[in-house]
Order: C-alpha cells, then sequence, then structure tokens
C-alpha cells in the first residue's frame, strides 16, 4: 500500500510514486486516499465526489486497481463534523451513501476496487472491500433508504455484492 497527498500533488504524484515503485522491483497494490464523506453541505459532498472520481481515473492510469479510504467523519481532522454533536449518524450515513453512488459508476468504469477502512470514530466498524458494480449500487440504494427510514443499525452494515 501506498499513500500520496493527491490534494498537493495530483496525477504527477501518482505517476511519480508507481515509477519510483517499480525502479525497485515492486508494485503498488493500493493507494490511501483519505477523504472525509460525512457532510452536511451539498457543495463539498459533490466537491467531495468530483475528487473521489479524478483520483479514481488517475490511479487507474498509474495502474494501480484497488484505493483505501475512511467514510468520515476522520477523528484525526480538527475541523471534521463529530457524531452525534454536528450530525446524526443516520445523515452520516446519507452524505456517505450519496457519495458513493455517483462515485462507484467511474470505478467500476476503471476497474477500481474501493476498501474501506474501518476506523474507530469514524461511521463504518464493519466493512468489507467494495468492488464497483450495480450489485454495489443497489446494496448502497438500500442502505440508504432503510437508514433514511431509521430501521437499520448502520455500525453492523456489511457492504457487499448483491445476489
Amino acid at each position: 500500500m501506498a499513500t500520496d497527498d493527491f490534494h498537493a500533488h495530483g496525477r504527477a504524484g501518482i505517476e511519480k510514486l508507481v515509477l519510483a515503485t517499480h525502479k525497485h522491483g515492486m508494485a503498488v497494490s493500493e493507494i490511501n486516499v483519505e477523504l472525509d464523506m460525512v457532510t452536511l453541505d451539498a457543495d463539498v459532498r459533490s466537491a467531495t465526489a468530483t475528487f473521489f472520481k479524478e483520483v479514481i481515473q488517475a490511479v487507474a492510469e498509474g495502474g494501480i486497481s484497488t484505493i483505501k479510504t475512511y467514510t468520515g467523519p476522520i477523528p484525526w481532522i480538527p475541523n471534521a463534523l463529530r457524531i452525534p454533536d454536528d450530525i446524526t449518524e443516520g445523515d452520516a450515513w446519507v452524505s456517505v451513501s450519496s457519495i458513493l453512488q455517483e462515485v462507484l459508476p467511474t470505478a467500476e468504469q476503471h476497474n477500481v476496487s474501493i476498501n474501506i477502512e474501518a476506523v474507530s470514530g469514524i461511521s463504518v466498524m464493519t466493512i468489507t472491500p467494495l468492488t464497483a458494480s450495480s450489485g454495489c449500487l443497489w446494496h448502497i440504494s438500500r442502505i440508504s433508504a432503510a437508514i433514511s427510514k431509521q430501521t437499520m443499525n448502520s455500525t453492523a452494515l456489511l457492504f457487499g455484492r448483491r445476489g
């Protein structure tokens, strides 16, 4: 796994990272992208989805097939929203599922899998890797609908393919 600050370095940073890794006879199996998908602001949610799609495209161009990220809120970011003080868990899940619904078609198009790491203090506590697929989108839509009706305990969710 490798980490690069895509915000600061963009595609050139990923290219440099891949070349340096290949130079030493290794490959980048996964790249870590620090995202916080929990927001109450529609403009921030849209910008996060756009950024995530740009990262997916750059990662695919670099020959990397997996991205690791977080749902949020990320506890080590000082201004991140806090559950339940700043946002309800249900609203956090609506934000996350909205971004993932927008991003997963791009990941599928570029054959990039998204691993979401479970970190204490972040919305997702139990997660398996997401592979972009229509089944995944179906599953996320069902999760979003259930959460909005408050019929599901979102801390025990498992994402995966339908079927």
